[in-house]
Order: C-alpha cells, then structure tokens, then sequence
C-alpha cells in the first residue's frame, strides 16, 4: 500500500494568514483535509513587522491542523506577493 503524500499551502496576507492541509491524488489533483485562519496580528501593509507575532501565529495554525489531522505539517508552499518584489533572469557557469 503507497504511502499518502501531503501538501500544506501558506498564505500570509495583510488582514489574515491562512495554512491548508491537502493530501495528493492519483489523479494529480488535490483533496483537503482541513485548513486554519488566523488573523495576520505582526504584518503591517503586506509586510512583515514583527517575526516573532507572525511565527507565532503559523506555529499556532500548524498546532491545529494537526489536533485536527494528526498530521504533522513539516513543510509548506508558500504564496509571496509584493509590488516590490522582482525576478532577474541571469546565466552562470561553474
């Protein structure tokens, strides 16, 4: 029997942070299992202000998933977005 495979998807926004927890199908799509919403205390504007609030906030939304999974989330996608943030094409060689 396969092992079940899981992906967890972290959304950290200016009003709330999000966490979902999905398991993988053979089909290639997804099935959640469960998710958590927490309010995005220690952001400020789509920034970060204070790391300390925000990693607690996701510790928390981690714990919760797993009280309601037993699934310990270990990892996650996480979604960025910023006007500021750019991507550089570049080529290099070793």
């Amino acid at each position: 029997m396969a092992k079940n495979e899981y992906v967890a998807g972290l959304d950290i926004g200016s009003a709330n942070i999000r966490l979902v927890l999905a398991e993988t199908l053979s089909t290639g799509g997804f099935s959640v299992l469960a998710s958590a919403s927490a309010k995005a205390e220690g952001m400020r504007k789509g920034s970060v202000a204070n790391p300390d609030v925000v990693a607690s906030t996701i510790r928390e939304l981690t714990d919760q998933i797993k009280k309601n999974t037993g699934i310990t989330v270990r990892a996650a996608v996480v979604g960025v977005g910023d006007h500021r943030l750019e991507t550089h094409l570049g080529r290099g060689a070793v």
